[in-house]
């Protein structure tokens, strides 16, 4: 598999950037060209607000970016979807720690792994 991390979102926004869109076609491309490849997507989020609201926010985000996908022709059962919203952070910018803006970007993101059947 290949694992993406350079995938980011807004602070509290669902919706999919222009320089993510570059990053899922590339994605997309792959896909295209080998129809046995799925693609498992885990999506972040930073720490900043509840549990749920983390996990709502991190839900939505896996549906924003499913839909790009399938909008883009890659079939329903070649996309698997996690959200773990705040619970599998990327650093240690928790509940209470004192972090800057760029180290909670780094939790605002998904993975994209690659598998083979």
């Amino acid at each position: 598999f290949l694992l993406i991390r350079s995938f980011f979102f807004d602070s509290g926004k669902s919706w999919v950037r222009n320089d993510a869109c570059a990053q899922l076609d590339k994605i997309i491309d792959v896909m295209v060209n080998h129809p046995e490849v799925r693609v498992e997507m885990t999506f972040h989020s930073d720490s900043r607000g509840t549990e749920r609201y983390n996990l709502d926010l991190s839900k939505q985000r896996a549906e924003e970016v499913a839909a790009y996908l399938l909008k883009s022709g890659i079939g329903k059962n070649r996309i698997v979807a996690r959200f773990v919203g705040e619970g599998q952070l990327l650093n240690d910018c928790g509940n209470l720690a004192d972090c800057d803006e760029l180290l909670h970007q780094i939790n605002r993101t998904a993975e994209f792994r690659f598998l083979l059947d």
